[in-house]
């Protein structure tokens, strides 16, 4: 008869090792599963703590051409937009902030698409250390736009579009802080 233990008796054919089996693994998964989802509930509670103002943010946070006004500030709910701070500046000193806000922050150039003028889709934007205690990923973008339609007493459509730039009553300036 062989001696070793790790063998059954008269096959040669070794048995293996036996491991304790869990009696209660849905109530380990239950545990871990209510552990995950403390701490994500408690991890958004800390994010809801840390605000920002919702105010001109760019004189607030960085740097703002003097031609351009601040129109206001909202809020955003359930979307990775925290805010949305909008400026304006009239059609002769769009130009100006145009070329400030492409130095500074890496927006696109001003186009004529349409019926307006928008910056392509290139955003600009800009860092703060005071974003990055809300969400290590939030961030500011900036985008400019206007429109060029103008009203017309001409039927059929009463519109017609303003394409000399100066003459455009104003243009629009958006900054959001985004979680991406």
């Amino acid at each position: 008869m062989n001696n070793n233990n790790n063998q059954l008796p008269k096959t040669g054919i070794e048995k293996k090792p036996q491991y304790p089996r869990p009696k209660h693994i849905g109530l380990g998964i239950l545990v871990l599963f209510s552990l995950i989802c403390f701490s994500i509930q408690k991890f958004s509670i800390v994010l809801e703590n840390q605000t920002i103002a919702c105010s001109d943010v760019l004189s607030v946070y960085a740097e703002k051409p003097e031609e351009l006004k601040f129109m206001g500030c909202v809020t955003v709910e359930n979307s990775q937009t925290i805010l949305r701070a909008t400026y304006q500046v009239s059609g002769e000193k769009s130009r100006e902030v145009e070329d400030f806000l492409i130095q500074n922050y890496g927006m696109g150039k001003l186009k004529w698409n349409c019926c307006g003028w928008d910056n392509g889709g290139i955003y600009g934007g800009f860092d703060h250390i005071e974003f990055k205690k809300i969400n290590p990923y939030c961030s500011a973008t900036i985008s400019m736009h206007g429109s060029a339609e103008i009203e017309d007493k001409n039927p059929p459509n009463e519109i017609k579009l303003e394409f000399n730039r100066n003459k455009i009553e104003y243009f629009t300036v958006v900054v959001e802080l985004v979680i991406v």
